[in-house]
C-alpha cells in the first residue's frame, strides 16, 4: 500500500525537500556529476542513464509524489475536508465552459493565493502538488534543450501544454475520486441512519409485545 496514516507529514516534508534541491540544481550554473559524503563519494556519472545530480533529485521528486498523490486520492487525514469551497477545485467542476478551461491554468497563482488565506491547511496541503509540476517542467525544459539543437518555440509550446495536461488530469482525478468518496459516505451514513432506526423500532416492539405479555399474566 502506497499511503501509510503516521507517514502523512513525513511524506509531504520530504516532497518538498527533493523539489527545493531539484530547483537549486536546475537553476545552478554549474551540473553536480559527484556527491562528497564523509567516509567516501559517489560519482553519478557511473549510475547507468544519469549523468548529473538533478536525474536523481527528479527520480526521488516523482516517487514521493505518488505517494503524497495516494495520501490524497484517500483523503489521508482528512485533507480534503476543509477544500469543499475552494474556487481552485469548485472552477475545475464547470468543465463545460471552454473560456474557464483556458484560463485556469494561468489563474492557479490567484485562486492560491486567495483560497491559502480563507480555508485552513490549503496551501498546506497544495504547495508541494503545485510545486512538483513546476519543478518537472523546468527538469524537461532544460534537459531537452541542453540534449536538443533544435529546440524551438513550437516544441517548447508542446512541452508546456504536456504538462499542464498532466497537471490539469491529476487534479480532475482527485476532485472526482473526492465526490465519490463523498457519495459513498454519505450512502454509508444513509444506511447506518436505517439500520438504526430499524434497530429502534425492533427495540420499541419487542418492549410492547413484552409488555403486552406481562399484562396478560396479571
Amino acid at each position: 500500500m502506497l499511503y501509510n496514516y503516521n507517514n502523512f507529514y513525513s511524506v509531504r516534508r520530504n516532497l518538498i525537500f527533493v523539489n527545493i534541491l531539484l530547483l537549486i540544481s536546475l537553476i545552478s550554473e554549474e551540473k553536480i556529476t559527484s556527491i562528497n559524503l564523509y567516509f567516501f563519494k559517489i560519482d553519478i556519472l557511473k549510475i547507468p542513464f544519469v549523468s548529473n545530480l538533478s536525474d536523481i533529485l527528479v527520480i526521488l521528486t516523482v516517487y514521493f509524489f505518488i505517494i503524497y498523490y495516494s495520501f490524497l486520492i484517500h483523503n489521508e487525514k482528512k485533507s480534503l475536508l476543509d477544500l469543499n469551497n475552494a474556487l481552485f477545485l469548485k472552477l475545475r467542476e464547470n468543465k463545460k465552459s471552454i473560456i474557464l478551461n483556458i484560463i485556469y491554468p494561468f489563474s492557479t497563482p490567484f485562486l492560491f493565493f486567495i483560497d491559502g488565506l480563507s480555508i485552513k491547511n490549503f496551501a498546506i496541503i497544495f504547495t508541494p502538488y503545485i510545486v512538483t509540476f513546476i519543478s518537472i517542467f523546468l527538469y524537461i525544459y532544460i534537459t531537452v534543450e541542453q540534449n536538443i539543437t533544435y529546440f524551438n518555440l513550437p516544441l517548447k509550446v508542446l512541452l508546456w501544454i504536456f504538462v499542464l495536461n498532466l497537471y490539469i488530469s491529476s487534479l480532475d482525478f482527485l476532485i472526482e475520486k473526492y465526490k465519490f468518496n463523498k457519495i459513498k459516505d454519505t450512502k454509508i451514513k444513509q444506511n447506518n441512519l436505517f439500520k438504526e432506526k430499524y434497530k429502534n423500532s425492533k427495540d420499541l416492539l419487542f418492549k410492547r409485545k413484552l409488555k403486552a405479555k406481562n399484562e396478560r399474566y396479571r
